[in-house]
């Protein structure tokens, strides 16, 4: 099906604003309403049961990711095990539970109104309640959750990585838990990068190309141009 686009879409093309302002005059208040869209957190959740945006999810019975890979049926991050295991019989695969996983896991603190990610999910407070626990307090979970004099602590800022979603780890990383894993990992030699100068470069170019941890159905359009989410 081709669609025929307003002649004045194109008339205004060298000027984002105007272009932007007539791609949103295109899209209805009932599309951005099924795609969940706010300006504010610019991120897009394809209904799952929806005819055209809907989709499949991984074959894996354990796992709810989008499928990825359609020839085999598994998401990403499964397509990757099921090679590392020697791609054994998909049926068979199929059935084994699909490990933990953090990007899988991002939930808030336990301790009432607190903003701040859980430290992991056995501990399931944040580091900043966990070390008054554990290191000030000395007391069990069960115990510190029914202090009354608990308190609920601010988040940390939104992670540096502009797609993220996620909040920052502590006051000390600027980057969410996922994304401070992977920044170690990009990161390498920190030595060998600041004695060339390359560093904040390599830093720079991390925040602004690394994609946001996928979530289920939901696909982050932050950190892009506005008139590039508009096109999209």
């Amino acid at each position: 099906m081709t669609t025929r686009w307003p002649a004045s879409t194109f008339s205004e093309f060298g000027d984002d604003d105007a272009v932007i302002t007539e791609l949103r005059s295109l899209t209805t208040t009932k599309f951005l309403s099924e795609v969940g869209w706010s300006d504010e957190f610019k991120v897009v959740l394809f209904p799952k049961y929806h005819p055209v945006l809907g989709g499949k999810e991984c074959v894996v019975t354990t796992c709810t990711i989008l499928m990825h890979n359609k020839r085999i049926g598994l998401c990403q991050s499964c397509t990757v095990r099921w090679r590392k295991a020697g791609e054994p019989d998909l049926e068979a695969f199929a059935v084994i539970e699909r490990p933990p996983s953090r990007s899988m896991a991002y939930v808030l603190c336990v301790v009432p109104g607190c903003a701040r990610p859980q430290h992991s999910k056995t501990h399931r407070i944040c580091a900043s309640h966990h070390y008054l626990r554990t290191k000030t307090l000395k007391v069990p979970l069960d115990d510190f959750l029914a202090r009354p004099d608990l308190k609920p602590l601010a988040s940390h800022g939104t992670c540096a990585v502009a797609a993220c979603t996620r909040d920052r780890h502590s006051s000390v990383s600027p980057y969410c838990p996922n994304h401070l894993m992977l920044w170690r990992t990009v990161r390498g030699d920190r030595q060998t990068h600041e004695r060339s100068g390359h560093a904040k470069t390599v830093e720079a170019t991390f925040r602004t190309r690394t994609p946001a941890i996928p979530v289920g159905y939901e696909i982050s359009l932050r950190g892009l141009p506005d008139r590039v989410v508009a096109e999209l």
